[in-house]
């Protein structure tokens, strides 16, 4: 993810799904690949007799013709060594598409005309008694149409490319079309080199200004703040005041799925998206002691802002871990404890519920 977040200018993310793919692992291809590096025969025979074990569902012996054990410890592995080869062929589209010039985009003219229009009634005007209503409406009328064209146009492409186990993302600085012949390339290597299909209904092309992409449980997007920032500089003179570009990508915690997962496990009551947030009992952890309900709560507090903690909208965890895990928390220990409301647990225990005051 902090790879992604270095990926400035990147226009276009391509978002993958492989259909099943630890089961659709090729056991040929498999050995053929380990054995361009292994030469030990007892090794391979082992592997075969790993892969062709088979497994028992609901007391039945099952064959796997395809696929990796999965929850095997060198499951893993052996895709990670399967998908090198993916890797490797990445790594040639990068090198043959990405533009060899640093610079990537060229100055908009269009945009500098009307820049230049703008600068020369500044100057010309400078003295506000001499500037008349005609000239300001030039001038807010030449600043209207400066917004709707960018100030850089494209001059090549870019690839870039992560990969997490089976999950990888594709980002493209170029055209739509440009995208969607990359991920054509993609479709095709992986069906014809490694008998992979992608699912159609999860794999697209995602405009990274206008939406955001989804990858390893976060979100990522361009940024555009509403407002945009200038900075100044004196030429000779003359004050000009220059845009700041908005490329960077930003990294989102996905908050309305993490609300659903929440309502899933039943620490909200009756969650719908954009509806009212209820946090709720956890009546199923009511068994445990004090001390270990407050355990369980901490762990999921400090497992979410450590995942998220490269995240640029932390500040929405104040939702998650000040408000509902804390008094879905103060509900539970009410229902353990017999008390009528959270505010009498909050009195009892302070707003950190310590057990410290009390005996339990």
């Amino acid at each position: 993810m902090r790879q992604i977040s270095q990926w400035s200018g990147t226009k276009w993310a391509i978002e993958v799904d492989i259909k099943g793919f630890f089961d659709n692992v090729d056991h040929h291809l498999l050995a053929n690949l380990l054995q361009k590096r292994i030469g030990d025969q007892q090794f391979i025979d082992l592997f075969w007799k790993l892969v062709k074990a088979g497994y028992v569902e609901e007391g039945v012996k099952r064959d796997s013709l395809l696929g990796v054990p999965q929850g095997g410890i060198v499951s893993p592995i052996l895709s990670n060594i399967y998908l090198h080869e993916f890797d490797k062929y990445v790594e040639e589209l990068i090198d043959k598409y990405n533009s060899k010039d640093k610079d990537i985009t060229t100055k908009n003219p269009a945009y500098d005309k009307l820049t230049r229009r703008i600068q020369y009634l500044r100057d010309k005007y400078s003295n506000p008694q001499e500037i008349s209503l005609e000239i300001i409406e030039e001038i807010k009328s030449l600043k209207n149409s400066r917004r709707l064209i960018p100030s850089r146009l494209p001059n090549g492409t870019r690839v870039r490319y992560v990969r997490y186990a089976d999950d990888w993302v594709v980002g493209i600085y170029g055209t739509e079309g440009f995208a969607n012949e990359i991920k054509n390339l993609l479709a095709t290597f992986l069906s014809e080199e490694l008998k992979l299909k992608l699912s159609e209904e999860k794999t697209k092309i995602t405009n990274l200004i206008h939406n955001k992409a989804s990858f390893l449980g976060f979100y990522f997007m361009m940024y555009k703040p509403k407002e945009s920032k200038f900075t100044f500089s004196n030429r000779q003179g003359h004050i000009r005041k220059t845009k700041i570009g908005h490329n960077r990508i930003w990294l989102l915690v996905p908050m309305d799925k993490i609300l659903s997962k929440l309502s899933n496990e039943g620490f909200l009551k009756d969650y719908q998206p954009k509806s009212k947030i209820i946090p709720n009992a956890k009546t199923s952890w009511i068994y445990l002691d004090h001390h270990n309900i407050l355990m369980r709560y901490n762990m999921m507090s400090r497992g979410l802002l450590n995942y998220y903690s490269i995240a640029n909208n932390r500040f929405a965890f104040h939702l998650i871990t000040n408000f509902i895990l804390r008094h879905s928390c103060a509900k539970t220990l009410a229902r353990k404890l017999n008390l009528r409301s959270r505010a009498k647990v909050f009195a009892r225990f302070g707003k950190d519920l310590s057990t410290k005051n009390d005996p339990s």
